[in-house]
């Protein structure tokens, strides 16, 4: 018994050593500023003064009561259900109807909707600044043919979101699509064939037996959405919007990077940040729960 348990202790102490490196650069580079950025959250800093004042809840307190945060927590989740329905919804449309056309003309379709993936952020909204130009724009040309009024789009409230939605669904859209692609590839061509005998066909076909077969891959894209989606948002609102008009553009990254180095106030934006873990920690909880409920990975 005491040589298995030493040998035991062995194995795990082998483990501990092989993963070591990848946990020191986890802890110093992901736990240490999440525990810096908790304990900034207390505290009333502008990163200038050499001392902070511990201010307790305060800062907690004030997002309960700040407009501002409740428009870009509202904006966040809009933002989301609408990429959501861009880079996932519009991908399975595109990849079903690819199965359709002939191979040649299938390789060019992913070398053209791939290509925007490549392109960096900064680029592409400057890009995305001349299309949306209401005066000689890609658009606002389009409008004037149509015989419309020209379009605002990055300084009207009610469009400034939709943009800056479509510059990021557009960028991910292609990489979204491969993937889609390769796990349809991955599904047996005799599951098919069985269904198809069985009198499976077209949407039918698609709706009960190809997407639960490609539930795995589909979920992995919704958890990459979201965690994409906070990544890729930040430079088109700060490259084309600044968060505006009044706000309704916003997002609560961006609100966490202009409380913090615009207005100085690294105390609240650390408890937004903390707030924001919180939220997207209760999402991952239930993503856990979903996968268990929806994702099947048989092929039955």
């Amino acid at each position: 018994m005491i040589s298995k348990l030493s040998l035991k202790t062995r194995n795990s102490l082998k483990g501990l050593l092989l993963v070591s490196p990848a946990l020191f650069f986890f802890a110093v580079f992901v736990y240490r500023p999440l525990i810096h950025t908790a304990i900034l959250s207390f505290h009333d800093w502008n990163m200038v003064s050499p001392t902070r004042l511990f201010v307790g809840w305060d800062n907690y307190l004030e997002m309960l009561e700040n407009p501002a945060l409740g428009k870009a927590l509202q904006n966040s989740a809009l933002y989301a259900v609408w990429l959501i329905g861009i880079i996932i919804l519009l991908p399975i449309l595109t990849t079903a109807g690819m199965t359709y056309v002939h191979n040649r003309v299938r390789k060019m379709f992913r070398v053209t909707l791939f290509s925007p993936t490549v392109v960096s952020l900064g680029i592409a909204s400057v890009m995305w600044l001349w299309v949306f130009n209401p005066i000689g724009g890609l658009l606002g040309t389009i409008w004037e043919e149509l015989g419309l009024a020209p379009l605002n789009w990055l300084s009207s409230p009610k469009t400034a979101l939709v943009a800056i939605v479509i510059i990021v669904g557009w960028k991910a859209f292609g990489y979204n699509m491969l993937l889609l692609l390769a796990g349809l590839g991955g599904i047996s061509g005799e599951v098919i064939d069985a269904c198809k005998v069985d009198g499976a066909d077209g949407f039918g076909l698609w709706l009960y037996v190809i997407l639960p077969l490609l539930s795995p891959t589909i979920f992995f894209i919704l958890i990459s959405t979201l965690s994409m989606a906070t990544e890729y948002v930040f430079t088109p609102i700060h490259v084309l919007t600044g968060g505006g008009p009044v706000n309704a553009s916003t997002n609560i990254v961006f609100e966490i990077w202009r409380q913090a180095f615009r207005w100085f106030r690294v105390g609240y934006s650390s408890a937004i940040a903390i707030a924001v873990f919180l939220i997207f920690f209760v999402l991952m909880i239930f993503q856990m729960w979903l996968s268990e409920k929806v994702v099947s990975y048989d092929e039955r």
